[in-house]
């Protein structure tokens, strides 16, 4: 959703048409959001996120993705994703009060019977049953 645009009348048009086109063709979105190592630009997209389901009916709403590829932040190099940020989303509880959050609100906007996930590669699933690195990536726990 993010994309820089936060709000404007082009952002708000797109949203309008996607909206008109979604109902029009019985359609379901899936709608994500970020999890980063800036929470300002996360709770920012996560506004505009809620925005936009806010265009939309439950039923046109597959899913909530919080979240992108998160057991690959460690290998983004430590100028986009320092240690202190992973140490922050992984052992220190940011990603689980972000995730518990933005679920509950995404509940009281008349979502709560839609299915809400986060997002990982295929190396999440390279564990037992998932990828588990202590400080780096908790796709287990």
């Amino acid at each position: 959703v993010g994309g820089g645009l936060g709000g404007a009348p082009s952002q708000e048009a797109a949203w309008g048409s996607l909206a008109d086109y979604v109902t029009e063709a019985g359609a379901k979105v899936l709608i994500g959001t970020q999890i980063t190592c800036d929470e300002v630009a996360d709770n920012q997209a996560w506004d505009w996120t809620k925005a936009l389901v806010e265009k939309l009916h439950p039923d046109h709403v597959m899913g909530l993705g919080i979240g992108n590829e998160l057991e690959l932040l460690q290998y983004k190099g430590t100028d986009m994703v320092p240690e202190s940020c992973l140490k922050n989303i992984w052992e220190e509880g940011y990603l689980w009060r972000q995730f518990q959050r933005m679920v509950t609100e995404f509940d009281g906007l008349g979502f709560g019977s839609v299915p809400v996930t986060s997002v990982f590669t295929g190396l999440g699933l390279a564990g037992s049953p998932f990828y588990e690195n202590s400080g780096k990536a908790r796709v287990n726990s």
